[in-house]
């Protein structure tokens, strides 16, 4: 499958600078080494190909095997395939150390030369590509000959990204590389988020919060980044930017969170470090969400309920993070969760914090958003639940929003019925809901049971009781079930 990008770049490198198109040489081989990375990260993380008979050496298998998209058991994207491969040594495995061996010299090679014939083309992607193949190799990573001045400055920060995300580089190295960036012209927001995140990984906290803050400075002046809400905002970043802004953002948040200590801080300056942790989470989100990166979305909001978890204790903190969860939410249900429990989940957090304000017009819009956003209705009993408590607290036509439950399965109903009856205050409305919960499900015999035990409990709690209601009620709950338990 290589082969032929090997031949192509073979021809490309051959010509003479001057007919050579830099950028193109660049890419092409970048897409060597990032197939060839692939290769081999496949390679340890999926089980050998059996030996067929006559077949008896495994690292020849291993040049030859090819690993293909959705054919391959267990294949995996090259990101994903990092993450899963970190921390897995290629030298104490026969096909990896087969492929480094005998593909990653003439890899390497090509890698720079390509950096020696880009001219002004960008090169920063393609050094990573080749830092990358050295690192995993066990080499150390060099600038090539020939490499231009600002691309060979951009290439040394690249390198110590490398180094340290592969455990072997620190906050010294991390300092240097903050130095480079910062005697650039331009401010690159890609390298200093990928710094940011480099530093997070080393536990280098305040190096983190500091790139995160250069990261910040691409903004033009008058701008906050708290305060951009559409990407035509600001036209002078894109696409490429909103995604590394939104990587920084999600760092800064990360790292902010980290320097909570619950032995040594008092609970007032915890929560103020969560809740500054929160607003960086909510700008990652919203930049995350204008490059439509779904993933990316929903995995600073699982980080944001990390920090937010703390305030849920009481009724006062909940309050005061129903700004940074309101957009959170918002963000999330637009471009919805691989995990829709969790947004489910989320939802109901939103749902809890405003009901703790009272704020129920605010509570019932959001919950009629959440069950537009979340299309399994199988999930939405929760949500339900909180439209029942808020409506009944709102004061709204009741009757005429329940109605749309009828959408939903029995249970789901009279489970709405029942909560609403609740939290209803007027007495004739908590009779009627019952009544409702009890219609909903008069087909289903082992449900009907449940819903006229509660008939009879309200009965007796609320002073109803003439004497043989409630005994009447809970005959026929008895009933119902001995129908369902002989199948009459």
């Amino acid at each position: 499958m290589l082969a032929p990008t090997v031949w192509a770049m073979a021809l490309w490198l051959w010509l003479g600078a001057s007919e050579s198109d830099g950028a193109l040489v660049c890419g092409l081989a970048e897409a060597y080494a990032k197939g060839l990375e692939h290769k081999l990260l496949l390679t340890l993380l999926l089980p050998p190909e059996p030996l067929a008979e006559g077949e008896g050496d495994p690292a020849a298998k291993a040049l030859s095997r090819e690993f293909k998209y959705r054919q391959t058991l267990g294949y995996e994207l090259l990101p994903s395939a990092r993450v899963k491969a970190a921390g897995m040594s290629p030298a104490g495995h026969v096909g990896a150390a087969a492929i480094i061996s005998a593909e990653f010299p003439r890899a390497v090679a090509i890698c720079e030369a390509a950096l020696g014939k880009a001219g002004n083309a960008q090169s920063q992607s393609l050094f990573e590509s080749y830092a990358r193949l050295q690192q995993l190799r066990g080499q150390a990573v060099s600038i090539p000959a020939g490499t231009a001045a600002t691309s060979e400055q951009t290439s040394r920060v690249v390198g110590v990204i490398e180094a340290v995300s592969r455990g072997s580089g620190g906050e010294t190295e991390l300092r240097q590389a903050m130095s480079i960036l910062k005697g650039l012209p331009l401010v690159n927001v890609e390298l200093w988020a990928k710094l940011a995140r480099a530093a997070a990984q080393a536990k280098a906290w305040a190096v983190a919060l500091e790139c995160c803050q250069a990261a910040a400075a691409v903004m033009p002046t008058g701008f906050e980044l708290s305060s951009v809400e559409t990407p035509a905002e600001i036209p002078e970043i894109n696409a490429n930017g909103w995604f590394w802004l939104a990587v920084s953002e999600a760092v800064h948040g990360q790292a902010t969170l980290a320097l909570v200590r619950p032995d040594a801080q008092d609970d007032l300056c915890q929560l103020s470090l969560r809740k500054v942790a929160l607003d960086s989470f909510v700008v990652a989100a919203r930049f995350a969400g204008f490059v439509k990166k779904a993933d990316m979305v929903e995995h600073v909001v699982r980080m944001a309920w990390t920090a937010a978890q703390p305030f849920m204790r009481k009724p006062l903190l909940r309050v005061a993070i129903v700004s940074p969860l309101r957009s959170l939410v918002r963000t999330l249900n637009q471009h919805s969760a691989m995990d829709r429990h969790f947004q489910v989940m989320i939802n109901v957090v939103l749902l809890e914090a405003l009901a703790s304000g009272r704020m129920w017009a605010e509570a019932l819009s959001a919950v009629d958003d959440a069950i537009r956003s979340i299309p399994s209705r199988s999930l939405h009993r929760p949500l339900w639940t909180w439209k029942s408590y808020c409506l009944a607290q709102s004061g709204r036509n009741v009757l005429s929003e329940m109605g749309r439950t009828k959408e939903y399965t029995p249970e789901c109903q009279s489970h709405a019925w029942v909560v609403l009856s609740h939290h209803s205050a007027a007495r004739y409305d908590q009779l009627l809901s019952l009544q409702r919960s009890l219609q909903a499900v008069a087909q289903q015999q082992w449900n009907k049971a449940d819903y006229l035990m509660e008939y009879a409990e309200w009965l007796i709690s609320s002073g109803q009781n003439d004497g043989e209601t409630a005994e009447d009620v809970l005959l026929s709950a008895a009933d119902a079930l001995l129908e369902f338990d002989v199948g009459e």
